[in-house]
This record gives C-alpha cells, sequence and structure tokens, in this order.
C-alpha cells in the first residue's frame, strides 16, 4: 500500500502504482488539508470574490464575471468545452502517472476541488480505471486539453481502456467497476483539470524507464569490453580519481566503480599487457558516455520528485492566509529542460552504441571474424542488421531531437508562452522504447562476440549471466536467417512490463 501525503511520494513507489498496480491511500491530514481548502473556496464564492476559473470565465474571458446561475452549471461545462485532446492514446503508463501524480499533489490542500474528488481518482486508479487520453493536447503551460480529457472520463464521459488495447464507454466501465460517479461542486473542475501532473507524471515514468536502460546498458558494456578484450586503463584512471575527478559523486565516476565492479573475476583485471594501447572512443570513453546519462538522470530525478510533490494548481488556495490566488505553478520549464538534459545524453550513449557494434564486427579492431560471419562464402554475418540499426538510431534521434519553444496564439494573448513538459516526456518515453531495440541488437552482437573468442579469457560472473540471458531469447547466429524475431525477444527482457 503506498500511502500518499503530498509530501513524500517517491519515484520507486510511483513504478509501483504504475507497473505493479500497487493499491494507494491517501493520508487524513492530506484530506482534511483538502477539504479546508475546498470550504475556503465555497465561502469566497459565496462571499462574491472573484476567483478565476470559478466565478469568471477562463483564458480570455477571466475579467469576466459569471452569473450565480451560471457558477454551477460552469463547473462540467468548462471542462467539456476544453476535452479536446487528440489522436492516438498516451501510454498506459503515462496515465496511471498522471492520476497518481495529480492525487498526491491535491494531499497538499492547495487545490480548489472538495475531497470527494480524491476519494474517486483512489478509487478509479485502485480499480484499473485508465482513461483514453489524446497525445495532442498539451502547450506545457498546463496540461489543459489533456487533464479535462481525462476527467471528463472519470466522470463518466468519453472512454475508458478496456483489459485490451480497446476502448469502452466510460459510464458504464465505471458503472460494471461499482464506482459511484461524484456531482461537481464549485471549484472542482480547476481542481480535475488547470494543472500539470500529466507533464509531471510522464516525466516519472519516462526517467525511470530511463534509469532501467542505464542499467542494461552498463550490462551490455561491461559484457563488450570482455568481448572486446578492452584496455581497462581509462576505467581505473576514472574509477581512482584521476582526470580531474576526484569528486567521487561525479557519474562517470560512479559509472566506472560499477563497470569495474561487473569485471570481477574476469582475466582483464589480473594485470596481463592490454591487447590494444588505445581502443576506440567508444569503448575508451564509455565511462564518460555513461556518466554523461547518470549525471543528467540524477538532476532530473531530482526535479521530478520535487514536481511531484508540489502543487502545480491555478488557482491555489492559501488557507492560513485566507486567499486563492491565481498562479503559474503549472508551467514546469525546469522539468523540461532537466528531460532535455536526459535526452540529450541518451542521444549520445544510442550514438556510441551504433559505433561499438560495428567495432564488435570489425576485424581489424577485435582479431575476430569480420561481421562475426561463419567461415563460408554464404554468410555475411551481422553485415544486413548494421542497416536496420543505423535506421533505428535516426529514428531515435528523431524523437530525441528538442521540443519546441515559442509565443503562443492562445486565450487573446493572455496564454503566451508554454513550456511543452508533457511533449517532452512523451517523446523521451518512446525514444526510450527505440533505444532498448537498439541495445537488444548490441547485447546479441556482444553475446556472439563472447563466445567466438572461447576458448580464451576467463569472463566474469556478471558475463556469464550476461551470455545466459541473451542466449534464453536468441540461439548463436549459425547461417543466416532473418533476425528480426531475435531482436524483439531479446528486447521483451529489457523493457518494463505494465501489471
Amino acid at each position: 500500500m503506498i500511502v500518499l501525503d503530498g509530501e513524500s511520494f517517491q519515484l520507486d513507489e510511483l513504478a509501483s502504482v504504475v507497473y505493479a498496480a500497487a493499491p494507494v491511500s491517501l493520508s487524513d491530514s492530506g484530506l482534511e488539508r483538502m477539504q479546508h481548502a475546498h470550504e475556503a473556496v465555497a465561502k469566497g464564492v459565496a462571499g462574491g470574490n472573484s476567483i478565476y476559473g470559478l466565478t469568471t470565465g477562463l483564458g480570455s474571458k477571466s475579467g469576466e464575471a459569471l452569473s450565480g446561475s451560471e457558477i454551477d452549471q460552469f463547473a462540467m461545462d468548462s471542462i467539456r468545452a476544453r476535452a479536446n485532446a487528440m489522436g492516438d492514446s498516451l501510454p498506459r503508463e503515462i496515465v496511471r502517472a498522471a492520476i497518481a501524480a495529480r492525487l498526491n499533489s491535491f494531499m497538499l490542500g492547495h487545490s480548489c476541488g472538495s475531497s470527494r474528488l480524491a476519494i474517486h481518482y483512489r478509487d478509479c486508479l485502485n480499480a484499473g480505471v485508465c482513461p483514453h487520453v489524446g497525445r495532442i493536447g498539451s502547450i506545457g503551460a498546463g496540461d489543459l486539453c489533456q487533464t479535462a480529457t481525462l476527467s471528463l472520463a472519470m466522470l463518466g464521459e468519453g472512454r475508458i481502456r478496456d483489459q485490451g488495447q480497446g476502448f469502452v464507454d466510460a459510464a458504464n466501465a465505471l458503472s460494471e467497476t461499482g464506482l459511484e460517479i461524484p456531482k461537481l461542486n464549485v471549484g472542482d473542475n480547476m481542481a480535475l483539470m488547470n494543472h500539470g501532473s500529466v507533464g509531471v507524471g510522464g516525466s516519472a515514468v519516462a526517467l525511470l524507464r530511463a534509469r532501467r536502460w542505464l542499467n542494461h546498458c552498463e550490462n551490455a558494456v561491461s559484457a563488450g569490453i570482455e568481448a572486446f578484450q578492452a584496455n581497462l586503463s581509462p576505467l581505473h584512471a576514472v574509477a581512482r580519481g584521476r582526470n580531474n575527478c576526484s569528486n567521487s559523486d561525479r557519474g562517470e565516476v560512479t559509472v566506472s566503480q560499477r563497470l569495474l565492479s561487473r569485471l570481477q573475476g574476469s582475466s582483464l583485471l589480473r594485470g596481463a599487457e592490454p591487447r590494444r594501447l588505445q581502443d576506440p572512443l567508444s569503448i575508451r570513453n564509455v565511462s564518460q558516455i555513461l556518466g554523461s546519462l547518470e549525471t543528467a538522470l540524477r538532476h532530473a530525478e531530482e526535479v521530478c520528485v520535487v514536481a511531484m510533490n508540489s502543487s502545480t494548481d491555478s488557482p491555489q488556495v492559501d488557507v492560513n492566509n485566507n486567499a486563492i490566488e491565481s498562479t503559474g505553478a503549472f508551467m514546469t520549464p525546469d522539468l523540461t529542460i532537466a528531460c532535455e538534459g536526459v535526452a540529450r545524453s541518451v542521444d549520445l550513449v544510442c550514438t556510441a552504441q551504433v559505433a561499438r557494434i560495428r567495432t564488435y564486427l570489425t576485424h581489424r579492431l577485435t582479431d575476430l571474424d569480420q561481421y562475426l560471419a561463419v567461415n563460408n562464402a554464404a554468410s555475411n554475418g551481422f553485415a544486413p542488421l548494421l542497416k536496420a540499426t543505423e535506421s533505428l538510431l535516426a529514428s531515435i534521434k528523431a524523437a530525441l531531437n528538442p521540443v519546441p519553444f515559442w509565443p503562443s496564439v492562445n486565450a487573446d494573448g493572455v496564454e503566451d508562452v508554454f513550456a511543452q513538459t508533457s511533449m517532452r516526456a512523451l517523446n523521451l518515453f518512446e525514444a526510450l522504447d527505440l533505444a532498448e531495440t537498439l541495445l537488444a541488437i548490441e547485447s546479441i552482437v556482444v553475446a556472439e562476440a563472447l563466445q567466438q573468442r572461447q576458448p580464451g579469457p576467463v569472463y566474469s560472473a556478471d558475463t556469464e549471466q550476461f551470455i545466459a540471458e541473451v542466449r534464453e531469447k536468441v540461439p548463436p547466429l549459425g547461417n543466416a536467417r532473418a533476425l528480426t524475431a531475435d531482436v524483439e525477444s531479446l528486447k521483451s527482457r529489457l523493457s518494463p512490463s505494465f501489471c
């Protein structure tokens, strides 16, 4: 059971909710804070205060007051009018993460919504309810169209994902699970849609995927070092604090130490003369390359956890100071920029992967058979796979391109700039799906090279385990065959699975 209190939600807990369907509960103190804030909102509305989106219109109509007869109906109509997310559905992981992030931020007590909303969202999340939310609709100045689409489905209008890949009517789906749809009160509309939880939740699952991918990359790299019989002096230099790396917290130091740990037991560590004086940069500088991703991930994870435990609402309620204020908290450019850093590092790591794959297949660099081909004229080994590998890298780079910033044309000049957190998160998440395929290719090539170098070197226990895991999915190359099914089979082991 994951207890959400608005203050201590961590990435590993979100992973349990998203991937293992861990149930969530809401802290009593958080529900009390939320209800006190909602009561302050109701009091403010009854007192005739001007409150954005509650007693006024939205966007360019924020200066126009709603009449008393319009206020109640406006709560639901404002969500319907903005539920304009389009295109294919967001991945299930991102939708569940967005719901969990929204629930946690509810517990801070700064939203305008009633505690009944949080209880309904909790029950939907625990029941596995996953609305259809189009992937197009957020400009990063809040996730308005996507959050409105998500909320509308949770209120019985729209579509909800079924147990397969299809979608069913939301009202019927909620009825079948025994969930009662709450009636909206004043303030509930803004709590449901005017926040940045899609960008926050999407960033969280993208970073979780990147962290898992980095771990698998290190497994393949350490095995590849043994397959190449690489010179370990560059790793030792970084791990021992040379190369101006006296700060042991630097990413490249951490990575070099982890790689050397994976190599324990290898004959490479026995002090023999290296096979080559200088290896290609994709191997010689692997601690710096992977270390850049380690450093970028640490920063982005820190920024993301702060965002997960912050309010991205507008308006926000400050009960202690009896204030309901319009804010810009829904915009999270710091999270966008932090995830951009991760994307650039993933790009570098993937580029180096393709360079290493080519290196492992080059006789003059490895002393192994060219393309790791069997010794007959009918086989070109892995050479044909290089074409698909380069095409895959091009697709990864396209997905990792920086997201655009430019002046917005929305709301008659009131909403005139945006941060694109949601787009950055989605593109990074999907780029990593392709990167897992590239990693599967590298792993298959490395396993083949390791076995072709035998008998000879003594491999580490980690490398022996690496070979066994690859061979569980993919047989040795042997004669020519199509490799697509092999790559996809091994990739399935690398990808995070959804419960």
